[in-house]
């Protein structure tokens, strides 16, 4: 079965990511695997540092965990399929209305969910009584907002 191997820069989380030229390599599933998160022998004089693959016959996009060496020319690579990448097609063709936005500039500064960080800026003012407090019951008034 063939594996391409890529590097890709990107944040797990972004849904299309740059892929860097890599190799392709002939690899064999172990009996312990699944398409979710196969496990592969790859057989290479020495193992690329690539952290992203693809493999054609399962039409996935996986994360690269680092190879182990099973013997010389050898090597076990597990990976993580990447569900973003994978059904990116999809993904980006639905119709959604969202709730949370990754940039400020887009968030609802009126829904205090915490996402948004407002500065904070603190406003004082004291007014002196001219005869001091006396027997009457006084109301001091403070208020936020």
């Amino acid at each position: 079965m063939q594996i391409r191997f890529f590097h890709s820069p990107e944040d797990t989380r972004k849904v299309r990511k740059r892929l860097q030229a890599g190799d392709t390599l002939e690899g064999e599933l172990t009996d312990e695997t699944s398409v979710i998160s196969p496990i592969l022998l790859v057989n290479a004089a020495t193992m690329p540092r690539w952290n992203y693959c693809y493999i054609p016959d399962f039409h996935r996009y996986y994360f690269v965990s680092p190879p182990e060496s099973v013997a010389n020319g050898l090597w076990r690579v597990s990976m993580q399929v990447d569900t973003l990448m994978t059904f990116q097609g999809d993904i980006l063709n639905l119709s959604i209305v969202a709730d949370k936005s990754g940039q400020a500039a887009h968030g609802d500064e009126y829904i205090d969910d915490g996402s948004l960080v407002s500065a904070n800026y603190t406003f004082s003012q004291t007014y002196n009584f001219p005869n001091g407090f006396n027997s009457t019951p006084e109301y001091i008034l403070i208020t936020a907002g």
